[in-house]
């Protein structure tokens, strides 16, 4: 099976290997967090246009 790593040169930042597959679940978790937090108001921002006044 060939896996596709991503290394980033700057920051030393790798996604091979155990540590790697740590990283990408936290940016996951974080970017499911982040995006979470932003429907949050948009939501309550669409009901209360939606109601009558």
């Amino acid at each position: 099976m060939n896996l596709i790593g991503i290394r980033f040169l700057e920051n030393g930042l790798s996604t091979e290997g155990t540590v790697g597959k740590i990283v990408i679940q936290i940016l996951a978790a974080v970017a499911v967090a982040e995006r979470e937090r932003i429907l949050e108001p948009t939501n309550d921002g669409r009901s209360a246009v939606l109601q009558p006044a």
